[in-house]
């Protein structure tokens, strides 16, 4: 698999294309934020295609700093402040409220010391094999306790919400995780990120079904 700008680029232009081919779908206001899931991630993509750009052309070398930190903000702050919010606003029951609630908490902590580091400490930026290795330099102690509560507030909160087939999202979302630990163990911030970018056209998919087929 080669990513480059242009799988970047592509990317963010379908993942354009596929919000405004959901939004027709769009019955409830609440819904807007799982809409906003796939644009956030078509502005990451954009990102990233000037991250590679940055790396590989010097004419726009200048610029690597500023868009590696903004890549680094979504890649490490938004999404797991988003996705609990998006449920938070789905959910009916009162008992599953609580748990995706706890799991905004848990995103909302690990923002204040990402913060910090990414203030404090460099992160460095570098293509090999065809793949962007992005490098934060946090402590490592860290790095292990925010990898498990990145991933209780990014990724569980799709299997705790009772929302209609909000399981489509996150059963592929989990899977590309392994699949980009196991397969891409030095590159996985860039390559997840690819994946779950892909992964996102599927909130298309969930808000036509929930439109035309409502669970209750």
């Amino acid at each position: 698999m080669c990513f480059s700008a242009a799988a970047s680029f592509g990317a963010s232009a379908l993942l354009t294309g596929a919000t405004l081919a959901a939004s027709r779908y769009v019955t409830e206001k609440k819904q807007r934020p799982l809409l906003a899931v796939p644009v956030l991630f078509a502005v990451q993509q954009f990102i990233e295609g000037w991250v590679w750009l940055s790396l590989t052309m010097e004419q726009f070398a200048h610029l690597k700093n500023t868009v590696v930190t903004a890549y680094m903000v979504f890649a490490e702050m938004v999404w797991p402040l988003w996705i609990p919010f998006v449920f938070i606003l789905l959910e009916r029951h009162h008992s599953r409220l609580r748990l995706l609630w706890t799991f905004q908490g848990i995103g909302i902590l690990i923002i204040f010391p990402t913060v910090y580091y990414m203030l404090h400490f460099p992160i460095l930026a570098s293509v090999s094999n065809h793949h962007i290795n992005y490098a934060p330099q946090f402590p490592g102690d860290w790095l292990l306790w925010r990898s498990i509560a990145y991933a209780l507030a990014a990724v569980v909160p799709f299997f705790v919400s009772t929302y209609p087939r909000a399981w489509v999202m996150g059963i592929p979302n989990a899977l590309s995780f392994f699949i980009a630990a196991f397969f891409f163990p030095g590159y996985i911030i860039s390559v997840w990120c690819y994946f779950a970018a892909l992964i996102s056209m599927s909130v298309w998919y969930v808000l036509r079904q929930n439109a035309s087929n409502p669970v209750s």
